[in-house]
């Protein structure tokens, strides 16, 4: 289930970053799309219970957020900086939130299922 998992993910993050780098896409888009997958796969690995695919969007979204932080946005300015390290880390708080009440209704789908 991993090795399929990590395939497929592979296979649809290469062709997202392709067909967005072929458009000239500005490269801290290239990150928010990353992420925005991520949070797919997540979603879709808790849909159809495949644990594999949870953890590759959650391997995806820190590797997004990190060269989204260092990468990406580069500034010298000492406003911007700081403002960006708050994003991301509010971009991670709200991945995590989305995981923990996913994996939440899961746990109670789980019961469910059981009785």
């Amino acid at each position: 289930e991993y090795c399929v998992s990590v395939y497929n993910g592979g296979k649809f993050t290469w062709t997202l970053i392709v067909i967005l780098w072929r458009f000239s896409v500005v490269s801290y888009l290239i990150s928010l799309a990353g992420i925005l997958l991520a949070i797919a796969f997540i979603v879709a690995g808790f849909r159809f219970r495949l644990k594999g695919m949870r953890l590759y969007g959650l391997v995806l979204t820190m590797l997004c957020v990190g060269k989204l932080l260092f990468f990406d946005i580069v500034f010298d300015n000492a406003f911007y900086r700081p403002v960006s390290f708050l994003v991301a880390g509010i971009l991670l708080f709200l991945i995590s939130y989305i995981y923990f009440r996913l994996e939440k209704g899961s746990a109670a789908g789980a019961r469910d299922d059981n009785i």
